[in-house]
């Protein structure tokens, strides 16, 4: 653990029991939700939520962030493609959130939650308690476990359970069409996303399961209600912005996007597989390149269905074009047994894909249907169907 991970862990604990030693809020205070815009980053480019507690009367104003992770723990990157990193609720002074955002140039609002001072207590306790060291950690899950849906659910506890969410959403979009509005300046993000995520991800958002994203919480926050003593109050009493965000002057460039570059090599096996076809050229490298690199982006996602703790990447169906065993057949030689049998199952796969690609219940990447076509145009040469035909 280095210093830095070091002073921080000291100045959180300190101030952790600091809080601990002052429970009583006073009628000054007030708890509020802070909604922070999209960052560049990848792990910030959904935005971010955290509760902020600010009692003027005792100086005190606090930020509780569920989302926080420490890059020095050991084998950080393999649990986290694993799923089983965790993440954590830690406790810090709003002076010292509010300058990282600044610095980054990202908005940040504040919804003043309307509670009394029974429910503000509750809700300052539960988090308290949720903050001490050995409650604090928990298991990320993208979709129904994160630093939004974690205030969601400690907001809704702290007010009874007695709130009163739409029933119905003003949209029709699927968990996965939700946060592919933040990726549509990051393609190869969103196509790198969609290609992870299973079917799991269409199924349809409702007002309660969208505010897995940050500004949907922020939104369902402010149009949602409770009840109180039989009466009907809203959720949010003011809505305010801390920071605003300064207009960026971004660059014109031409990207190369996913669906061009496949364009591209759709048309280089096309005028490749014709040239073999009238000159009989040999384009092994070409099949081994394709079957081996399709292949290892099947064992990825055969991991991240079968092994790992992932929910949202199960019955991910981009493995009938990505069969984990065209690794095998991209490396064995096309005189050992067993590999006809392998480009024929491979092809099946691809086929069934291909002539289905509609109706599977489930989005696949932009421009994924190319690559399709041209996995489909060599493993017709690869069984030998065109060289019969000829």
């Amino acid at each position: 653990m280095n210093k830095i991970v070091l002073i921080g862990l000291v100045i959180w604990l300190m101030l952790l029991t600091s809080i601990h030693g002052s429970v009583k809020l006073s009628e000054q205070a007030h708890i509020s939700l802070l909604t922070c815009s999209p960052g560049e980053e990848l792990y910030s480019v959904f935005g971010h939520s955290a509760l902020r507690v600010s009692d003027s009367e005792t100086g005190h104003d606090w930020v509780f962030n569920y989302g926080t992770f420490d890059f020095s723990t050991s084998w950080f990157y393999l649990k986290f493609a694993h799923g089983n990193l965790n993440y954590m609720l830690s406790v810090g002074r709003f002076s010292h959130f509010m300058p990282g955002y600044m610095v980054e140039n990202r908005r940040v609002e504040e919804q003043v939650l309307n509670l009394n001072a029974v429910e503000r207590q509750r809700l300052f306790d539960a988090l308290v308690a949720n903050a001490a060291p050995e409650n604090r950690d928990y298991r990320y899950d993208f979709f129904y476990d994160n630093c939004a849906t974690r205030i969601r659910d400690m907001v809704i506890q702290a007010v009874g359970g007695k709130v009163l969410i739409d029933s119905v959403s003003d949209h029709s979009l699927s968990m996965r069409q939700l946060y592919g509005q933040y990726l549509q300046h990051s393609l190869w993000t969103e196509f790198g996303i969609h290609l992870l995520l299973g079917m799991k991800a269409d199924v349809p958002a409702t007002p309660y399961s969208e505010m897995y994203l940050p500004d949907y919480l922020s939104l369902q926050f402010s149009k949602m209600h409770f009840v109180r003593d039989s009466l009907t109050v809203p959720l949010v009493s003011s809505h305010s912005v801390l920071l605003e965000q300064t207009p960026a002057v971004t660059a014109s460039n031409i990207d190369l996007s996913p669906r061009l570059l496949l364009s591209f090599f759709l048309l280089l096996v096309v005028g490749l597989s014709l040239a073999q076809w009238r000159l009989g050229w040999n384009l092994i490298v070409l099949d081994r390149f394709l079957f081996i690199l399709t292949g290892m982006v099947g064992v990825l996602l055969a991991y991240l269905w079968f092994i790992s703790c992932h929910t949202v990447t199960a019955y991910n169906f981009n493995l009938l074009w990505a069969l984990p065993t065209n690794l095998v057949m991209g490396l064995m030689s096309r005189r050992c047994k067993g590999y006809t049998l392998l480009a024929r199952i491979a092809l099946v796969g691809t086929g069934l894909l291909g002539v289905f690609y509609v109706f599977v219940p489930q989005q696949f990447p932009g421009g994924l249907f190319l690559l399709v076509c041209a996995i489909a145009i060599r493993l017709f040469f690869y069984v030998g169907i065109v060289k019969r035909l000829r």
